[in-house]
């Protein structure tokens, strides 16, 4: 899991790269923005509910794959406002869904080895064990997880942390959009990870503020990272069109 901390600065800094270019394109943007808009609040109304809120826990990645936001800088003013990005409510199906699916594919398999369903459920069984919340009647059930690497100094400090369950999540949606895992599948593991989650934090800001914290814990301290990582935890917070804005707590 250290790895994945570490190369995940790797993606930050390309999607940062990606973004300036995409910035010095401000008329490319400009048209891009109406595409975006298309998406209302009444579509993202429409999603169920545990898909919607189980996305959000991933949120903090998700964004840094997509870029969300940082494409929107200088663009004509005031079109994030109205932007709802989809992929951050919904996975498994979305416009820009086959776009990503080979990124999702590569960094699943450099960050924890996953290249199919079995690899998946071992990882995700292995955070499961974790936090010791209860696989019963999910495909975890009789799956064996594997040693996981966590740098916390104690059990108790990663059992009221955000980071492991978006990653959890990033994973589950992940597997889900390139394939590995179906709908079905996917939600009944996250409906294990949203009560835990809502037991040790009260709000998404309170959420968005135990990431950042735990982040800290698990080595990802260079400094790009975390300044990247703490601006779109701001913008999940104050956009209007941020999951952590349009689904309830």
């Amino acid at each position: 899991m250290i790895k994945f901390f570490k190369e995940i600065i790797a993606s930050i800094k390309e999607g940062v790269e990606e973004a300036k270019q995409e910035l010095e394109e401000e008329k490319k943007l400009e048209n891009e923005n109406a595409n975006l808009e298309e998406t209302s609040i009444e579509d993202i109304q429409k999603i169920p509910y545990n898909e919607a809120f189980g996305n959000a826990l991933g949120a903090p990645f998700r964004t840094v794959i997509f870029g969300d936001w940082f494409t929107l800088f200088k663009s004509k003013e005031g079109a994030e406002d109205n932007y709802y990005p989809i992929h951050l409510h919904a996975f498994g199906e979305y416009p820009k869904l086959k776009e990503h699916q080979k990124d999702f594919t590569k960094l699943l398999k450099r960050d924890f080895k996953i290249v199919n369903e079995h690899s998946c459920f071992v990882v995700l069984s292995s955070f499961f064990d974790i936090l010791s919340v209860s696989k019963n009647n999910t495909r975890l059930e009789n799956i064996e997880g594997t040693q996981v690497g966590i740098p916390y100094s104690s059990l108790s400090e990663i059992k009221i942390s955000a980071v492991l369950p978006c990653i959890i999540s990033y994973i589950v949606t992940s597997a889900t959009d390139v394939g590995y895992l179906n709908k079905k599948d996917a939600l009944d593991i996250l409906d294990r990870i949203i009560p835990f989650v809502k037991k040790y934090h009260n709000s998404w800001s309170e959420y968005g503020t135990s990431f950042i914290e735990g982040q800290t814990e698990v080595g990802l301290n260079n400094f790009v990272g975390n300044s990247i990582l703490k601006k779109n935890i701001g913008y999940l917070n104050s956009k209007n069109g941020s999951p952590w804005n349009t689904i309830t707590w």
